[in-house]
């Protein structure tokens, strides 16, 4: 018999360089959670969000999880670096620091997660992974279509299809999906160029 054991907490990292050393090592985007004791949308992601299960699985599995205190002597030049405006602000950072997505303030687990998929699918795609990321983005949008970064998701899923194979009806169909599900988004909006064609 296998057993497996879920882990009940995310184990944060406190310091920018262990992490973008495991980040290299590991090849995971490191998640740079910049917080406040004294934000209430820092405390709710505490309390709510990094409690909950799927949510501490996936935060373990598929980053270098990282904390900072925004109010510590040692991480005010950080912030600075990151451009720091709001706690909570999350960053999906590469190996060497740079950002490829930031989310801002509370989220409850689903859309967190939400966030978290998406930004490991421009993860990928920074990295030129393009059948990973454009697999990524699909799989968000097809699995919640409603969810709020479905049409961002399709956008990225058929740019990252047509940077692989070069085929304009690549791009063509992944937009005329985007198009059909969300007829008003404004990702829809950052594509309408090509409905003139």
């Amino acid at each position: 018999m296998q057993v497996t054991t879920t882990p009940h907490a995310i184990p944060w990292i406190g310091f920018l360089e262990d992490a973008l050393k495991r980040s290299a090592d590991q090849g995971l985007p490191v998640l740079l959670d910049f917080f406040s004791p004294t934000s209430e949308g820092c405390r709710q992601l505490d309390a709510v969000t990094y409690r909950d299960p799927a949510v501490v699985i996936a935060v373990t599995a598929l980053t270098v999880p990282l904390q900072l205190r925004v109010d510590s002597p040692d991480h005010r030049e950080l912030a600075e670096r990151y451009q720091l405006v709001w706690t909570p602000t999350l960053l999906l950072l590469r190996a060497d620091g740079r950002v490829v997505h930031e989310w801002n303030g509370y989220l409850p687990p689903q859309p967190f997660l939400a966030e978290l998929e998406l930004g490991r699918g421009k993860w990928e795609l920074k990295r030129d992974r393009l059948e990973e990321a454009a697999a990524l983005f699909q799989t968000l949008a097809d699995r919640d279509p409603t969810a709020h970064v479905a049409p961002e998701a399709l956008y990225w899923a058929a740019a990252a299809r047509f940077r692989r194979t070069g085929r304009p009806a690549d791009l063509a169909a992944g937009w005329s999906r985007l198009r059909s599900r969300h007829p008003e988004s404004l990702w829809r909006v950052r594509q309408i160029f090509s409905e003139a064609e």
